[in-house]
């Protein structure tokens, strides 16, 4: 899997492997990233008399904070760069916006998503929403219950390896992921549905039976 890095001063970009490892921590990265955008529009949503802007604006700065920190780790993992590399990508990335940005770019190509498709829902999504859309704050809270349950989703495909093969976590931790999703979804020819061809030939020689 191609990621872009010109946005963080990387022409050529990197090659990954989408393993489980990786796409776990694509996911706890993500939440970060959405509990920072919450609170920089909950914040914004606030006026200055409200006696809880100070709170607010305390949330927001820790909130972004962090997200730095665990943000250009998270980069630097999952390109392995060396050195020169991580003062590079520290001096290129001016601010927390910029890095939430380029994260939220990796991150989903990580689950999946194309260029294309990611470039269409952002030019969507910079027309229907405002920078101070309070609904964005819901958007996020509901987002990150989202990511939550794809996060129980891989610990229980994790929990059915280990019970139907006795296949530790940690020796998957390295596969690639989607093809992991591929063979646990994988069934039974017997369960699997018909195909429309497949269905009709049957509904044919049923009515060739009922005929006689």
């Amino acid at each position: 899997m191609h990621i872009n890095g010109k946005k963080v001063g990387f022409n050529k970009g990197f090659n990954i492997k989408p393993t489980v490892k990786t796409y776990t921590k694509a996911n706890k990265m993500l939440i970060e990233v959405l509990k920072m955008s919450a609170s920089a529009n909950r914040l914004n949503a606030v006026d200055v008399d409200d006696p809880h802007y100070t709170e607010f604006v305390i949330k927001s700065v820790e909130a972004e904070d962090k997200l730095m920190e665990d943000g250009i780790k998270f980069l630097v993992d999952l390109f392995k760069l060396n050195e020169k590399q991580v003062e590079h990508l520290e001096e290129t990335i001016p601010d927390s916006n910029v890095l939430a940005n380029y994260l939220s770019y990796v991150i989903r190509r990580i689950k999946g998503q194309s260029d294309e498709e990611i470039a269409l829902e952002d030019k969507k999504a910079s027309v229907t929403q405002k920078e101070s859309d309070p609904k964005i704050v819901g958007d996020c809270l509901q987002a990150i219950d989202d990511v939550n349950n794809d996060i129980e989703d891989v610990a229980y495909m994790e929990k059915r390896l280990l019970q139907d093969g006795g296949v530790l976590p940690s020796q998957i931790e390295n596969e690639n992921i989607y093809d992991l999703f591929r063979i646990t979804k994988a069934r039974n020819r017997e369960d699997r549905p018909l195909s429309s061809y497949a269905a009709h030939a049957k509904l044919r020689r049923l009515s060739k039976k009922g005929g006689k």
